[in-house]
């Protein structure tokens, strides 16, 4: 089975945060936005983070 993909907005904490945590542990790949680079540990746990400026340029290639 290919694995679904969410884009997931506000993620630092309530809704977004649960809603990150539910997508990730049903297996889906789950890209999640924060505002402030403080709270990207928020999301340890995700694969592929997107953090760095080096990261982040290379994304945007991608897409």
């Amino acid at each position: 089975m290919t694995a679904r993909t969410v884009v997931i907005t506000g993620t630092s904490s309530g809704f977004g945060r649960i809603a990150v945590d539910h997508f990730a542990k049903a297996g889906w790949k789950v890209v999640a936005t924060v505002r402030k680079t403080a709270d990207l540990e928020t999301h340890a746990e995700l694969d592929n983070q997107v953090n760095d400026e080096h990261s982040r340029d290379g994304a945007a290639v991608l897409t």
